[in-house]
């Protein structure tokens, strides 16, 4: 753990340091250890010429200047694993399959991930250092982006629509974090929004809710006419013929059957709807 001196000629019969020193004149022989936090990692050995010395205060100035070798080699290995976990956390951002951007201070866009691309049609190379209300352009105002990098903002979940490239208008669901700051890092982001496109997901609800209310529609006209007839037979004082029983009885009938229809289409598309539809096939 400290530097160690001896005379060469005591190593010369050492059997790994001794082949070294055949055949060269050599008046003293130094190890000083190459150490780093986590422990030692090596020797520097030095071999002192035969009209040379090794006093002391040139073995503290080997001892200092591998004090700084090791230092400076913990430093590369701590830059090394560090750039090694900043490719691997690049790489998980580029996979995820919602899209990512980070925003400036100034709410310009720092970063966008693939999957942004993909979402928005922009470029990231066009997008960089531009302000969010260019990439995502909206009737709001202020922006909704815009507002996560003022005073005091709270960050929460939200939806909207935006145009993005092409005049595409498409409704996006944002799932934005701010930060807490970073003393002395620059490049630091103001906020990190994840989001994906959920216009599709919205026009199958708009298209389950006009789907509800037409066949809320549907049941409602049989039933309507079914009540009708019946209340008009069950009528204390009425009074029907025969022929006019069975006619009532045969427009109930029919409007039964219509029932029977509607519900057989609405477990048809409850069974699509869970995958468990059974097709048959015939010649027609």
């Amino acid at each position: 753990q400290q530097p160690f001196v001896v005379p060469a000629q005591e190593m010369v019969g050492h059997a790994l340091v001794g082949p070294r020193l055949a055949g060269r004149a050599s008046s003293g022989y130094c190890l000083v250890p190459l150490k780093m936090r986590q422990g030692l990692l090596g020797v520097l050995e030095i071999l002192a010429g035969p009209q040379a010395s090794l006093e002391p205060g040139l073995v503290d100035l080997l001892a200092a200047l591998s004090r700084e070798v090791g230092l400076a080699l913990e430093n590369s290995q701590l830059y090394a694993r560090s750039m090694a976990e900043k490719r691997f956390n690049q790489a998980v951002l580029e996979e995820m399959g919602d899209g990512v951007l980070t925003l400036d201070g100034q709410g310009r866009v720092a970063t966008f991930n693939r999957a942004a691309e993909r979402v928005t049609g922009w470029d990231r190379r066009e997008v960089i250092g531009r302000p969010c209300g260019e990439v995502f352009r909206s009737s709001q105002a202020p922006h909704p982006l815009g507002r996560l990098v003022l005073a005091g903002a709270e960050p929460a979940p939200f939806e909207a629509e935006f145009t993005v490239r092409g005049g595409t208008r498409k409704v996006l669901l944002f799932n934005p974090t701010v930060p807490p700051p970073l003393h002395g890092v620059s490049e630091a982001p103001a906020a990190i929004v994840v989001f994906r496109d959920v216009s599709r997901i919205r026009e199958l609800e708009d298209l389950r809710r006009d789907f509800t209310a037409t066949i809320s529609h549907e049941l409602r006209t049989p039933l309507t006419a079914i009540k009708g007839y019946v209340a008009n037979m069950l009528h204390p004082r009425a009074r029907f013929e025969e022929q006019t029983v069975r006619a009532n009885l045969g427009i109930i009938d029919q409007q039964v059957d219509t029932l029977n229809r509607l519900i057989a289409d609405l477990l048809e598309a409850a069974r699509l709807r869970n995958a468990a539809l059974e097709v048959h096939p015939r010649r027609v």
